[in-house]
């Protein structure tokens, strides 16, 4: 039973995939893919014809000649064949492919024939317009290649125009009346150089060409020269705009003067002069050139004269000082036979420098005036007074201290009061300094030069003057004690001097202290608040320093006992000492009431304790008073 029915399982697949089978081959039999023979169709390439534009033409379109395709069949061109860019005509082809509606290649159901197309460039039509032209003549033939294309239509990008290779110019002047006509047309060139006017239908409308003379502007070189009693005349030209045609050479020159009736120029001065015309060898120079001129100079110089004056030095003495006339440190450039004059103009009396001018005067040997064909270079010489030199040596001085400023006075006896000045510090405390004397910006002080010797001024100190310093008292409080400035008096009042601070050697406890030493004392001008200290000798300051003992009044706090209780003479030390209170003044901070090994207390109707100490116990005057009143009470316990 098992094996039925496998069997009949094995049998149901193989019916279908029968099935499946049938219809996949129905279906591509409807869709083409299943064919017995190819399909065949022919496609005719389109036919192009273009005009001319030195780009490439190709086909670019088809259509289906005979046969037909499947149902949603089309043909898919992969590339096109052939090319033709000048004027000519060429085969076109493809190569091609064929999809179904899913875009799958089926190009081999199909037997595919190819028509070529043909491609037809035909020429560009132009109008070339030559312009009118004129140049000027250069002994070269001149072609004219000045081409414009008229209408719409131009020539291809990159293309140029060039003159017809059987167009030979024209290369003498022509009359402006009588252009000559141009007889060829251009030639067209594309960019890499080839020559492409058979592509072109070129319509020409020639223009003229007109030769005119050669503009030749030939200038007078311009000659300066010194004066040398010589003429001077023209000796050069030169060509400053144009140029000669090439064979051609100046043979000659036509000068033409501003005053007609001279040639040349002898004295100082300038004479213009131009080019009237040139002379060509074996040639009419007007034929060919029309020449035009700047204006030179034929000009003589004044002769350079160089002449140096004298100078003069001299120590001021107040007087004034020149130079006398006709003398002079050098003289050169003159011609021969002329003769040099000097006058001075100066004078100098105060110290400094000024220039020595003078005027100069040229006389020939028979007196006649020459200065006029000299440039002189009149070197001035100076004039020098330097100063007088006094040598002054400051005398050293000495003033003892009195709290004002000391002034400093010295006499130059060459000097005019107003013209040095004491150059000193402030002198006022007792110390050294030193002064100088310097010169003051006046007029007459710059005649001098003062070599100086500094000076020494001595301030010295003065002895305090007589003082008294107060008893200075204190109650003993654990810290030193001081000194202030008030405890300083002084019997002269008029020095109105004051002691602003001072110290104190350490003394803090109570008793009599005989000549305590006192340092830092600062001492104060009364009037001005100035510190004074070191303007005077100071002695050995000391004070009697009385320090009393301080006051305590120590009691024992109350105290409550029982009848029967133990015996008070047995308290330990530390208890009885717990008892005391102070009862009027106040220990000083770290000071306290402590046991010298002999405490006791006695009770009775009022309580004493006896035995104890203080720190610092010899600073304390200790009154012991009996407030410590004892109590006694009934005590309640029963056995």
């Amino acid at each position: 039973m098992t094996k039925f029915r496998t069997s009949l399982i094995i049998f149901g697949i193989l019916i279908l995939c029968v099935a499946a089978s049938l219809v996949t081959f129905l279906s591509l039999s409807a869709t083409g893919f299943i064919a017995a023979e190819p399909i065949n169709i022919s496609l005719k390439v389109s036919d192009v014809t273009a005009v001319y534009d030195a780009n490439p033409h190709t086909a670019y379109d088809f259509r289906l000649s005979e046969g037909e395709l499947l149902n949603k069949h089309k043909v898919e061109v992969i590339s096109y064949f052939g090319a033709q860019t000048n004027v000519g005509e060429s085969q076109s082809t493809m190569s091609v492919r064929i999809l179904d509606k899913n875009k799958r290649d089926v190009t081999a159901e199909y037997g595919i024939k190819i028509v070529p197309g043909v491609i037809r460039v035909v020429k560009r039509d132009i109008t070339v317009v030559q312009e009118n032209i004129t140049a000027e003549y250069s002994g070269k033939p001149i072609i004219n290649d000045k081409f414009t294309v008229s209408g719409s239509v131009n020539l291809c990008l990159g293309h140029r125009f060039a003159p017809n290779p059987e167009d030979k110019g024209v290369t003498a002047p022509t009359p402006v009346s009588e252009p000559v006509t141009g007889e060829y047309s251009p030639h067209v060139y594309d960019s890499a150089g080839n020559n492409v006017t058979d592509n072109y239908n070129i319509e020409y409308v020639a223009g003229t060409t007109a030769v005119t003379k050669r503009a030749l502007t030939v200038a007078p070189v311009s000659v300066e020269r010194m004066y040398n009693g010589k003429p001077l005349a023209p000796q050069d030209f030169v060509i400053s705009s144009g140029s000669l045609a090439d064979g051609h050479e100046i043979t000659g020159i036509i000068w033409s003067f501003e005053d007609s009736s001279v040639r040349s120029i002898t004295n100082v001065g300038e004479l213009r002069v131009r080019v009237a015309g040139i002379r060509i060898k074996d040639l009419n120079a007007d034929d060919y050139y029309t020449v035009t001129s700047t204006t030179g100079t034929l000009t003589v110089t004044p002769r350079m004269l160089t002449v140096e004056g004298v100078s003069g030095k001299y120590e001021y003495d107040g007087n004034a000082h020149f130079t006398a006339d006709n003398l002079a440190e050098s003289v050169s450039g003159t011609a021969d036979g002329d003769n040099v004059y000097v006058t001075y103009s100066e004078m100098i009396t105060n110290a400094g420098t000024a220039a020595n001018p003078f005027s100069v005067t040229v006389l020939d040997s028979e007196n006649n005036e020459k200065t006029q064909n000299y440039i002189i270079n009149a070197i001035a010489g100076t004039l020098t007074v330097t100063p007088k030199t006094i040598q002054f040596d400051c005398p050293d001085k000495a003033n003892d201290y009195t709290g004002n400023e000391y002034k400093i006075e010295v006499r130059l006896n060459e000097l005019n009061p107003e013209d040095y000045e004491v150059v000193a510090p402030v002198i006022k405390n007792a110390g050294e300094y030193t002064y100088t004397v310097r010169l003051t910006d006046t007029e007459n002080a710059a005649n001098f030069r003062l070599k100086v010797t500094a000076g020494k001024v001595t301030v010295n100190k003065i002895d305090l003057p007589a003082y008294t310093v107060s008893e200075i008292h204190k109650v003993y409080d654990g810290s030193p004690a001081s000194v202030a400035g008030s405890d300083f008096t002084f019997t002269d009042k008029e020095l109105s001097l004051y002691v602003e601070s001072a110290m104190l050697d350490y003394c803090v406890n109570a008793g009599t202290h005989e000549n305590v030493k006192i340092t830092g004392v600062i001492l104060r001008d009364g009037r001005t608040g100035e510190n004074v200290t070191a303007n005077y000798n100071l002695p050995d300051f000391t004070a009697k320093v009385i320090i009393q003992k301080r006051k305590i009044v120590v009691g024992v706090s109350p105290i409550t006992l029982q009848f029967g209780s133990s015996a008070w003479e047995d308290w330990e030390p530390d208890i009885i000492l717990s008892l005391l209170r102070i009862v009027s003044g106040s220990l000083v901070d770290g000071d306290v009431i402590e046991n010298n090994g002999n405490i006791s207390l006695d009770i009775d109707e009022y309580s004493t304790v006896t035995g104890f100490t203080v720190t610092n116990a010899d600073n304390y005057d200790f009154v012991t008073t009996a407030t410590g009143v004892v109590t006694y009470i009934r005590n309640t316990q029963t056995a």
